[in-house]
């Protein structure tokens, strides 16, 4: 329900009383209280309730604050603002922000507005939330000791971790000699500070003797001792300086004395670990305690924990636009969203973004966000004055030399190292053994140098045994490793990742594709066990899981020049982009492992890469010329080489493409020839093949009684041998065979076994192939209301694959009268 607004004082110019109005609109049209708006904000209610009842005009920054979070035309009320500061002093009768008109008033304060029922018209007291503008209260009884810094006026986002810190800090709770503490950790550059004392701003009333704050270098070599606190503390606090004793423990037990009886806040600001927290921790429940570090003071007992992360992007929006301005930003939404993809949502990068951009008003947010763009400047850009992402985890990196995280003393594999090594890594995220591979560790060892570097922040670990960097923090690490390890180095540690992802990967190609011929890995030396698999589906799923990761390896191996390990790489996940249709996947590794295997002029590599090209263009770019041209270049090395089997497969694939192409007569021909190679092989898996590739194109003819026979046999053959890729394209084939010869029982059976079987391996593909044949059946049955659900269901499959054989179903299904449409 909207606002029963009251009168404006009569003082108002007009500019001001048109301000007003457009804020109290705003409000309205989001339903916000007051409380709300303070929330959204980070101003005062009461602060709110002056700015609306024309009390006092709004500042600036809260008025960017507001605009920007509700998405309002900050230009305009920014023009107002100004407006309303220049303007006279008194104004003709305006309209209010509901049409009516504003009637004069002789009092220029009092309660000057109520709200409806159900409104929030008790919110409008005073109260102390960070970005209050309090003109006009009293003054406060001053406080014993006042420390705090001042806090940001730009502070931005945190909503929940606010309103978290500041219930946890509530003196007078607890047992007596419990004191209430409340941990911020984070990385460098997250806003720890900002937060903690944005946070002791808003509770500082709950504590009226006063508030300490220091400042204990805990990421720096110069760190301050306990001691120097409570130096200085004590005589901050009355104590004659003459008089301090000089032990630990003794400064430490007058500390708790002085404050047993007060009320005090104590922030203590980029702790190091919990032993330089522990002696300045007051013991007493009216008392609390905030601290900030780097580290995750795990072992601190009975503190409420909070973990810093990245801004989410709306909020890292706000925080750039109170700096850059929000009409600037709105001018360039491509390039503002490529600008706070590049600062990934760490305060610190943003606040420098919108320092520079605020420091060049005739730059387009483009130009800076095209700097950024560049991964080798970017940390270079990121830098202004006394602020610097790079200087930010410097700190944290050379603390690394003095952490309590494992080192493996047979490998010599410090924290430091590891964090370099680690920087190597292009991809998303990485697992345990992958991340002991890369660092050539046990898994033993490398879990302990991680978890270590998870306590620093210098790494995350989203779920067991799986870490990832922050980009920023991935670019620093890489820089790392191009100062402090040698291009051997270097070459090496990718060779051992790239390496153990290989061996996974062609075991799993294994389960995936038996029928497929195994890509050589004998030859490549293992730095750790790779891993096996006992299923189908284990497989599948690790393919699954670890696919960007695989992706970004095979480029990788590439742009090291490694040929051998990139096309072996791509060869192996052949099978699962094949089941799951990752088709922009499967045509940029296979591209790329391509371009360097001709680099290194290793014609197995190019051969293999050729074939499988010549595949990914039949589904993606249906272009039968240009996947013709690729298996007949297979073809011609595998001849050249000598290579039997592969030749067998290369004639098996151009025969594809003839096929495609219409000339059925070669298809069928070079079929053959594949299949006596085959024979002549003792491949009986590739017999199989054979007849039912030599099956399909029968079929594909309407010759069934050609294709009957090479089925039967293809599925003899690929039940005998376990074969369930070939066996569940085989029981597809052959129950569309009769279905065309009006066999349906038999087709029917053939094909719920092919769907059945298709869901289990979660083959898509086949599935709604499967679906549509079984549609097919049923409609040449007689029974449409079996069909058209069944066409439906592979319409969707295929629509979600963007398989061209969607349109074909519509078709059919226009045909038979469903339209085709969902």
């Amino acid at each position: 329900m909207g606002t029963n607004w009251a009168p404006l004082p009569t003082g108002l110019n007009p500019a001001a009383r048109r301000l007003v109005g457009e804020l109290r609109t705003l409000k309205d049209a989001h339903g916000l209280s007051l409380a709300q708006l303070s929330i959204s904000t980070h101003y005062s209610r009461a602060s709110w309730e002056r700015w609306l009842n024309g009390k006092r005009l709004i500042t600036p920054e809260a008025l960017t604050a507001v605009a920007t979070r509700f998405g309002a035309d900050l230009v305009k009320l920014t023009t107002l603002l100004r407006q309303a500061e220049l303007g006279p002093d008194t104004a003709p009768e305006e309209s209010s922000a509901d049409g009516t008109a504003l009637e004069k008033s002789d009092e220029s304060e009092g309660s000057g507005w109520s709200e409806a029922p159900g409104s929030v018209a008790d919110e409008a007291e005073d109260g102390n939330i960070a970005g209050d503008d309090e003109v006009g209260s009293p003054d406060p009884v001053p406080a014993p000791v006042a420390q705090l810094p001042a806090s940001t006026f730009d502070f931005t986002g945190r909503h929940s971790q606010v309103e978290d810190l500041c219930c946890a800090l509530l003196p007078g709770t607890g047992d007596p000699g419990q004191v209430s503490i409340a941990a911020v950790t984070g990385g460098g550059g997250l806003g720890k500070t900002t937060l903690a004392v944005h946070v002791a701003h808003r509770i500082a009333e709950r504590f009226p003797d006063g508030q300490l704050y220091v400042d204990l270098l805990g990421a720096c070599p110069n760190s301050l001792t306990p001691e120097t606190v409570l130096g200085q503390w004590l005589r901050a606090l009355g104590e004659d300086p003459s008089t301090l004793p000089a032990g630990l423990d003794e400064r430490a037990a007058r500390y708790r004395s002085l404050l047993s009886r007060s009320r005090v806040l104590v922030v203590l600001d980029n702790a190091r670990d919990v032993e330089q927290v522990r002696p300045l921790l007051p013991a007493t429940n009216s008392c609390a305690v905030l601290i900030t570090s780097r580290n995750r003071l795990a072992e601190l007992p009975g503190a409420v924990k909070l973990s810093l992360s990245s801004l989410p992007d709306d909020e890292a929006m706000i925080l750039l636009a109170q700096l850059a301005g929000a009409s600037r930003l709105a001018a360039e939404p491509e390039a503002t969203a490529e600008l706070l993809r590049a600062c990934g949502g760490i305060p610190l990068a943003l606040r420098i973004a919108g320092a520079r951009l605020g420091a060049r008003a005739n730059w387009p947010v483009s130009t800076l966000a095209s700097r950024l763009s560049d991964q080798r400047r970017r940390l270079d850009e990121l830098a202004i004055g006394d602020l610097a992402a790079r200087a930010s985890f410097q700190v944290s990196y050379a603390a690394l030399a003095t952490s309590a995280a494992a080192v493996a003393p047979d490998t010599g594999i410090s924290p430091e190292r590891a964090f370099r090594l680690l920087g190597l890594s292009k991809a998303p995220d990485i697992s345990l053994p992958a991340a002991a591979a890369l660092l050539g560790v046990s898994e033993a060892w490398a879990e302990l140098v991680l978890e270590g570097l998870v306590d620093t922040h210098l790494l995350e670990s989203p779920e067991p045994d799986r870490y990832r960097m922050h980009d920023l923090i991935r670019l620093y690490a890489a820089e790392q490793a191009e100062l402090e390890e040698s291009e051997q180095a270097r070459g090496e540690a990718v060779d051992r990742l790239v390496g153990w992802y290989l061996a996974t990967a062609a075991n799993a190609h294994v389960l995936l594709t038996p029928q497929s011929r195994a890509v050589p890995v004998d030859e490549i030396a293992l730095s750790c066990p790779a891993l096996g698999f006992d299923t189908y589906q284990d497989a599948l799923d690790w393919c699954e899981r670890e696919r960007p990761n695989l992706v970004e390896a095979v480029l990788q191996a590439a742009d090291y020049g490694r040929a051998e390990y990139s096309w072996k790489l791509a060869a192996a996940m052949l099978g699962f982009f094949n089941v799951r249709r990752y088709l922009a996947d499967w045509t940029s590794t296979h591209l790329a492992a391509l371009a360097a295997a001709q680099a290194a002029q290793d014609l197995v590599g190019e051969a293999w890469m050729h074939n499988n090209l010549g595949f990914v263009y039949f589904y993606w770019e249906e272009t039968e010329h240009k996947a013709l041209a690729c298996f007949e270049r297979s073809l011609e090395l595998r001849v050249r080489l000598g290579d039997r089997l592969g030749e067998a497969i290369a004639l098996n694939n151009v025969s594809g493409a003839q096929y495609r192409l219409g000339n059925h007569a070669e298809a069928i021909a070079k079929l053959e020839e594949a299949m006596r190679i085959r024979e002549e092989l003792g491949d009986e898996l590739g017999v199989g093949m054979a007849c039912l590739n030599i099956g399909s194109v029968y079929s594909h003819l309407k010759q069934s009684v050609q294709a009957e026979g090479y089925l039967l046999r293809a599925l003899k053959i690929t039940k005998d041998l376990e074969s369930p890729q070939l066996h569940l394209k085989t029981l597809n084939t052959l129950g569309d065979v009769y279905t065309e010869t009006g066999e349906l029982d038999s087709a029917l059976k053939y094909l719920y076994r092919a769907l059945t079987l298709s869901r289990e391996l979660r083959d898509i593909d086949c599935e709604a192939t499967a679906l549509q044949n079984l549609a097919r059946a049923h409609y040449a049955a007689g029974d449409s209301s079996a069909a058209f659900p069944l066409w439906q269901q592979a319409l969707e499959l295929y629509e979600r694959i963007e398989d061209p054989e969607a349109d074909k179903v519509r078709a059919e299904m226009a045909e038979a009268g469903a339209g085709g449409h969902r």
